[in-house]
């Protein structure tokens, strides 16, 4: 071997055990969890319960950035640029595989730029009607949908929220002629429904319970296959005759891809420990989530199907946020 080989071979000796030392010793610094929406929402909020747990079992400080904008996108795609060196994470929802067929142009690929670590969270949806409104039961409001073609609105909280996404898949599902009525955020959609200005939709449990218990508005039903402990009354729509239909919401967490694959090992083993503790199923389960530590080819493989199942609805339904 001449000197000049040698010396490329020593270089590349050097930066390849300086890159396992790094791995080996990480972190040694705080790290960025980006959240691609703005404060005070689930997602956000399931972050702030992650981030000092994280932080705990890793020695260093995990930062939560909220990072809100255009659906998701602004968010995702400084995450999606970011050195992948473990020191920016993503946590995110449902959006990573709704927008690649809501967007005709991403700023990012999710497979090509992400790699996944771990599913956090599956939130429950809820069948719901206004006060107003005269069904009481999820049959009966199917009943009088059929009944009444395009007369009555569903509200969402935007073109291609999951609100809008899921009420839409349980008119399709059951063949429904309903008009779709967009606001600005879950709140002002829960509020116009329990004002009358729209007479139904499907949201999420968590943002719905509180205003069900207050009597603003009713939960008919629940989607899924079984009953929240939260509201032991309320029985499932499979429960009573409509178990074709499902939908959720989902939180998962990940990295830029390229990130080395002991860095990602060590997060999803943390991770995995702090969503499988007894603390952390107890403080979920007030917020109405189930939490989850679906890693590897599961979460994969889910991604992969949720992406499938929302662009086939968005494709079919002509929806489209540009």
């Amino acid at each position: 071997m001449n000197r000049q080989s040698s010396l490329c071979a020593a270089i590349l000796v050097a930066l390849l055990g300086a890159g396992t030392a790094s791995a080996a010793g990480y972190p040694d610094r705080p790290i960025k969890m980006v959240v691609p929406f703005a404060v005070g929402g689930l997602n956000d909020v399931l972050a702030r319960i992650i981030a000092p747990r994280l932080t705990a079992e890793l020695g260093q400080a995990v930062v939560v950035e909220n990072k809100g904008g255009a659906g998701s996108v602004v968010g995702t795609e400084q995450a999606a640029r970011a050195r992948p060196d473990g020191y920016t994470l993503l946590l995110t929802s449902a959006a990573l595989a709704i927008n690649p067929s809501l967007y005709k142009k991403l700023p990012y690929d999710v497979q090509r730029d992400f790699v996944p670590i771990i599913q956090i969270s599956s939130t429950q949806m809820v069948l719901l009607r206004s006060p107003k409104f005269e069904p009481d039961s999820a049959p009966a409001l199917i009943d009088y949908l059929r009944k009444h073609p395009g007369k009555v609105n569903y509200a969402s909280s935007g073109v291609g929220s999951p609100s809008h996404l899921a009420s839409e898949l349980f008119v399709r599902t059951y063949k429904l002629d309903t008009v779709h009525v967009p606001y600005k955020g879950a709140g002002p959609a829960l509020a116009a429904i329990a004002a009358g200005e729209a007479e139904f939709c499907v949201d999420v449990l968590p943002t719905a319970m509180t205003m069900h218990k207050s009597g603003l508005l009713k939960i008919l039903a629940l989607v899924g296959d079984k009953r929240s402990p939260l509201l032991p009354d309320v029985p499932t729509l499979a429960e009573v005759g409509f178990p074709e239909y499902s939908a959720s919401s989902w939180n998962v967490i990940m990295a830029p891809a390229n990130t080395p694959a002991d860095v990602l090992d060590k997060l999803r083993t943390t991770l995995r420990k702090i969503m499988e503790s007894d603390s952390m199923r107890e403080r979920m389960q007030q917020l109405a989530v189930e939490p989850r530590s679906v890693t590897g080819d599961a979460l994969t493989a889910f991604i992969s199907s949720e992406t499938g199942k929302w662009g086939n609805l968005i494709q079919s339904a002509s929806i489209t946020a540009d």
